[in-house]
């Protein structure tokens, strides 16, 4: 993951790292060694590769450092992490969106886009470009909470990145499984954004009563 931060040397990343596993967290309620929020177990490291790796450099051990000097390692760096801290807020949105859309749909001759669909929701991450090498991972799991109706619904979300443009989503599916593109993964109570592309993000929610709950909260108005 560091050498995608490489190219990208001014992103606005603050960066916390895990003092047992030296693992690199990005988390943007932290923005001092001093901040109230700075989770137990964790030193803050500060914005940007350049702080990553002047952190690595004075605290990682003599073998971590022959790894990267060779090619074969160098700081672990959560990148779901960031993704997770930008997109949960978008993924909350969206189904409040939803929820809006399919209300006007019914209820609205006048409302402006196709049915069920809302304004667009662009996915897209600065810094968290599509690579095209053929062994390459383009997809991303991590984990979140939307704050529905006054019930916090957790998830396991599943992001492909696409070429720029290419994040758009303005509806979401239920599908009680799904499977992605490449067959390798298969998700249950999946709600999954789409638009320009047929898939964006998988959103995978709990048992039935969550799907319950999250069904009965988009078309309850």
């Amino acid at each position: 993951y560091f050498k995608d931060l490489k190219n990208n040397p001014n992103l606005p990343y603050d960066w916390i790292r895990n003092k047992k596993t030296g693992e690199y967290i990005w988390d943007e309620n932290v923005t001092s060694d001093t901040d109230s929020d700075l989770p137990k177990g964790y030193t803050y490291v500060g914005k940007g590769n350049k702080a990553i790796q002047a952190d690595f450099d004075k605290n990682a051990g003599w073998w971590d450092k022959v790894q990267q000097f060779a090619g074969s390692g160098g700081p672990h760096v959560n990148i779901p992490s960031y993704i997770a801290g930008k997109l949960s807020p978008k993924i909350e949105n969206a189904f409040l969106r939803q929820k809006e859309a399919n209300r006007r749909t019914i209820h609205d001759p006048n409302y402006p886009y196709p049915n069920h669909t809302f304004s667009p929701i662009d996915f897209g991450l600065k810094g968290i470009t599509r690579k095209e090498g053929i062994l390459d991972s383009n997809e991303y799991d991590f984990r979140g909470t939307m704050d529905l109706g006054g019930k916090i619904i957790p998830y396991v979300a599943h992001f492909i990145v696409r070429n720029v443009g290419k994040h758009l989503a303005n509806s979401i599916e239920y599908r009680d499984t799904f499977v992605t593109g490449g067959g390798h993964k298969l998700y249950k109570n999946a709600f999954v954004f789409k638009g320009s592309t047929n898939m964006i993000i998988v959103v995978s929610i709990g048992g039935e009563e969550a799907v319950k709950y999250v069904d009965d909260f988009m078309w309850n108005f």
